[in-house]
Formats: structure tokens, sequence, C-alpha cells
């Protein structure tokens, strides 16, 4: 069998103050290419764009960080950009009071194919779950995004409910 590991981080987040103008981001080259992505991660996590983003003044700051944005991020380029590549990963997560320490792990073949998550929360309660290898592309190219793991649910694999 052969296993691929990668550490778990959430999802990424948009504008940085040095991209601001020019639009480029870790999920695009242009404002409508990062707009795009951000649409498919909301849709991804079951949220609305206020979920990561703050408002001020009736206007969307997309440049300002956030809790959530700041962990979409660190998801994005720890979890999405590297699991295919490391095979294991494994990250402390902390979000609104909680911590959860996450494992990931990718299993390309053998008797388990798939993504094997494993969250240990901070009373030291485990949760398990695998999720079916991601599909590939038209070049064969496997396609990891935000709705391979979340499937429109911010909190999927512990007894968390969204909140937002």
């Amino acid at each position: 069998m052969v296993v691929v590991g990668v550490s778990f981080c959430l999802l990424a987040g948009l504008l940085s103050p040095a991209s601001a103008q020019s639009g480029k981001t870790i999920f695009g080259e242009d404002k409508k290419m990062t707009f795009k992505a951000m649409k498919g991660i909301a849709k991804s996590l079951g949220v609305k764009c206020l979920f990561c983003h703050i408002k001020e003044g009736g206007k969307i700051k997309y440049e300002a960080d956030s809790p959530h944005k700041t962990l979409a991020r660190k998801m994005k380029t720890t979890f999405v950009d590297s699991l295919l590549i490391k095979g294991e990963i494994q990250i402390a997560i902390e979000d609104e009071g909680h911590k959860t320490t996450l494992k990931a792990v990718y299993a390309a073949a053998g008797e388990a194919p798939g993504i094997h998550l494993t969250a240990v929360d901070k009373a030291g309660k485990t949760f398990q779950k695998t999720l079916p290898l991601p599909e590939k592309d038209a070049a064969g190219k496997t396609i990891l995004n935000c709705m391979t793991c979340h499937g429109g649910k911010t909190h999927f694999l512990t007894d968390d409910h969204d909140k937002e």
C-alpha cells in the first residue's frame, strides 16, 4: 500500500495587503479568478463571505485578516496545497476557543484507499472519518479542494455544529 501523508489545515484566505491592488492571491492571478475561487470555498464550507471577511462602513474589507480567514488560509496552504505531495500532516487548529489536533493521511492504493482523517479535541475525544479519493481531471491530475473534505460544512468531522 502506498501511503502519502500531509498536515491537515483549514482553507485559505483572500487578499493580503500587498496584493490587494492587483487582485493576485493564493487563489488566482486576478480579482475575477479570486472571487470565483472564494465562491467555491464558501459553498464548500456552507458559509457566506462574512464568515471570513470583515465588513466596515457598509463595505467588505477583503485585505483585513480575521480568525476564520487566517485559519482558511492556513488550511489552503498547509493542507490543500500539500496533501498529495507529503501524504501525512498533523496540525493544531484553534478556532473560537476550541483546540483540535487534525491529522490527514492520503492513501492512494491498498486495502483502504482514501483520505483518512483523525481529529482529537481539547477533551481528548477522537473523531475519525475516511473520505473517498478525490476525482481526477481530464489530464489525470487529482483534484483536491475544500469540497473534497468539507462537503458544505465547516465542522464536518467533529460534533461541533456550524454556528454561522
